[in-house]
C-alpha cells in the first residue's frame, strides 16, 4: 500500500494562534471545503485571520508505520 498525500488547512492569526484543519475533520454539509472550516472556526473562537496556508503532507502507509517506528528506535 502507498503513502496518500494528504492537504490540511491553516489560518493563522496576528497572535500567533493557529487553527488546522484536515480533510476528514469537519462536516461535509457544513463547509465547502477544510479552508472554509478553518476560518470559521477560528472566526468563531474569537481570532482574526492574518495567513491561510495549505500544507500537503505524505501520510504513510499503515504498514509503514510499525518499521519507521523500528527506525527511529521506538519500536
Amino acid at each position: 500500500m502507498a503513502s496518500e498525500r494528504i492537504r490540511i488547512a491553516i489560518v493563522q492569526s496576528r497572535c500567533g494562534h493557529l487553527t488546522c484543519v484536515g480533510p476528514n475533520d469537519y462536516e461535509k454539509a457544513a463547509y465547502s471545503d477544510a479552508m472554509d472550516a478553518a476560518i470559521g472556526w477560528h472566526i468563531e473562537a474569537g481570532y482574526q485571520p492574518a495567513a491561510r496556508y495549505w500544507a500537503e503532507v505524505d501520510v504513510p502507509a499503515p504498514n509503514d508505520i510499525p518499521m519507521l517506528s523500528a527506525a527511529i528506535g521506538e519500536g
